[in-house]
């Protein structure tokens, strides 16, 4: 039985993609189940055919949901690599068990409410109308590329679990680099755990997670939650940054911005 099956498409739509039907299978990680997906993209379509067997949704979904993500994108790469043409492959539907096909979306509900420098949409607890906050921002975000490519890093972290320690561990460079430019690493992190009121072990907690993927050993998996906890601290340290830039560089209020440890 399918448990469930995810369809989206590769872009740019200008460019027709096909790459042959492939069947991939895996063990479980308590190494008695199995668990397969059949993977297919003609003519830029896409589609992952996912089975586990004994499927539990709470403990199955994301192990092979992610993996199956990342056979298809592997394969499409290879088209890419082959070709020359740059690609995105997403899966946007979802169709569980034969039921109705539902939007899929990439959301961490969470990291929204850890961004207090603006908002997108709604009321803001400081008073603030979101569009002024979003306004006020956009000018430090834009002038300045290192803040503009670490934002554009973390944001990539949502839909890219895999890139998330290596992507979350630049962007840290990436504000160090803002506060510290031209100064050594050591004195760089020192002027960031200063200026942001963060601990050393808070940072490093982030940017020693990345050191074997850095190096291009993927070969263990780092489990989701110490992901998540990567994910939602370069939020944070990315937020103060913001609201010090907003404030026109003065130093945080202890009260509202106590140290990160």
């Amino acid at each position: 039985m399918i448990n469930f099956r995810l369809s989206g498409r590769v872009y740019p739509t200008a460019w027709t993609v096909t790459v042959p039907a492939f069947l991939v299978g895996w063990l479980m990680d308590d190494g008695i189940r199995s668990a397969k997906a059949t993977i297919a993209v003609e003519a830029s379509v896409a589609s992952a055919l996912c089975e586990v067997e004994k499927y539990d949704h709470d403990r199955d979904y994301d192990w092979i949901f992610r993996r199956a993500v990342a056979a298809a994108k592997a394969a499409v790469n290879m088209a890419s690599f082959g070709t020359g043409m740059g690609t995105v492959l997403v899966f946007d539907k979802i169709q569980f068990d034969g039921g109705e096909e539902l939007v899929l979306v990439s959301e961490q509900t969470k990291l929204a409410r850890l961004c207090t420098a603006f908002s997108v949409s709604g009321k803001r607890h400081d008073g603030e109308t979101p569009d002024a906050s979003f306004l006020a921002v956009f000018p430090l975000i834009m002038n300045e590329d290192n803040i503009r490519m670490a934002i554009s890093d973390l944001v990539d972290s949502i839909v890219r679990r895999d890139d998330t320690l290596v992507n979350c561990a630049r962007a840290m460079d990436g504000i160090r680099n803002t506060l510290a430019p031209d100064q050594s690493p050591d004195k760089g992190w020192s002027i960031v755990q200063t200026t942001l009121r963060v601990n050393k072990d808070y940072l490093k907690f982030i940017t020693e997670q990345s050191k074997r993927h850095r190096h291009g050993d993927r070969r263990a998996s780092t489990p989701g939650s110490i992901v998540d906890e990567v994910k939602e601290r370069s939020w944070v340290i990315m937020n103060r940054l913001l609201e010090f830039r907003k404030r026109g560089n003065q130093v945080l209020p202890e009260q509202e911005f106590p140290e990160l440890h």
